[in-house]
């Protein structure tokens, strides 16, 4: 299993690189990911949900539980984005 490893290290000298200069952006670009996830079974499960409710206060209750989702994941996507950004101007500066 370790030699495994270590070939696949060899064969992918940009993964590692890449990996080392670029380790503070991986909890951003995965905040980024579970939020796509997170709309995306949103989008399918929420309207199941609300087409097989029969009750209006669980409409409502879903629909406000919707917008708290929606509104978190904007939160956490406009600063998941201003990292990433910060964190790619940064690099691209030159070292004095």
């Amino acid at each position: 299993m370790h030699r495994v490893i270590g070939e696949l290290r060899s064969e992918l000298p940009g993964l590692s690189e890449w990996w080392g200069s670029h380790r503070t952006a991986v909890p951003a670009l995965a905040a980024l990911l579970v939020i796509v996830v997170i709309g995306i079974v949103g989008v399918f499960g929420g309207l199941r949900y609300l087409q097989d409710t029969s009750s209006p206060t669980a409409i409502l209750g879903g629909l406000y539980l919707m917008l708290a989702v929606i509104g978190v994941s904007v939160v956490v996507a406009v600063v998941a984005v201003n990292h990433l950004i910060e964190h790619f101007a940064r690099s691209k500066e030159p070292l004095d």
